[in-house]
């Protein structure tokens, strides 16, 4: 689970400077601005912690972090698992 643990605390400090970074972002690329600004700008950007790219979708029972079902946030042995008990609703195990 600390894989988890550290994966929640990433969410919760992006969550928080994501409005400034994407400020920083948007001076950094825009070319009408001069090129001291547009520096400033971008290495401010290199400052911070975290980025989205560390932010990983995991499971929300093994925190797997492959093999997950999105819109359950389950790996999908768990999803394979808890569906065909009955413990999901509205999803059953299909048979033709």
């Amino acid at each position: 689970m600390k894989k988890q643990t550290k994966n929640i605390k990433n969410r919760q400090i992006f969550a928080k400077t994501e409005r400034i970074r994407l400020l920083f972002k948007a001076l950094a690329s825009n070319e009408f601005l001069s090129k001291t600004v547009r520096s400033k700008s971008f290495s401010k950007l290199q400052t911070f912690n975290v980025k989205p790219s560390q932010i990983r979708k995991r499971c929300i029972v093994t925190s797997r972090g492959r093999g997950l079902v999105g819109v359950f946030k389950l790996a999908r042995s768990h999803f394979h698992i808890n569906s065909g008990t009955g413990i999901i609703p509205g999803v059953r195990k299909s048979s033709w």
